[in-house]
């Protein structure tokens, strides 16, 4: 079954937009808008969409967002901060409360809620 799987993976064919796409969305760290991949490219977010979901399996919406709550984790697990309210996070999210929605999506709690944990993932999150 393994070896059917890749030989179906090595059988599709390469597709310039959407890795241009990828790309674009990744060295921008999930900061590029679906309007200026639009321009970019020259197809409409709906045609966009619709590549992102039968390749990849995601939107590139959601490709963004997974991609900038990494950026925080990432800064989070190698101690570069510890509070969220002393850093740049801004730059990958427009407010607080964005921050804070997203944050409840890939945890499932409140930032605050959180911090309280006894997972490894929510040690990460004690104020020292």
């Amino acid at each position: 079954m393994q070896q059917f799987l890749l030989k179906q993976l090595l059988q599709q064919e390469e597709d310039s937009v959407f890795e241009y796409c990828v790309a674009k969305i990744t060295s921008s760290k999930g900061k590029i808008t679906i309007k200026e991949l639009e321009r970019k490219t020259g197809y409409s977010s709906r045609w966009l969409n619709m590549k992102f979901t039968e390749k990849l399996g995601i939107s590139p919406k959601n490709l963004s967002t997974v991609l900038r709550f990494k950026q925080y984790y990432n800064a989070v697990a190698n101690n570069d901060e510890r509070s969220f309210m002393k850093n740049d996070f801004y730059d990958f999210y427009y407010d607080q409360s964005h921050f804070m929605k997203e944050f409840k999506r890939f945890t499932g709690l409140s930032y605050s809620g959180f911090e309280n944990t006894t997972n490894d993932f929510g040690k990460l999150f004690y104020k020292e």
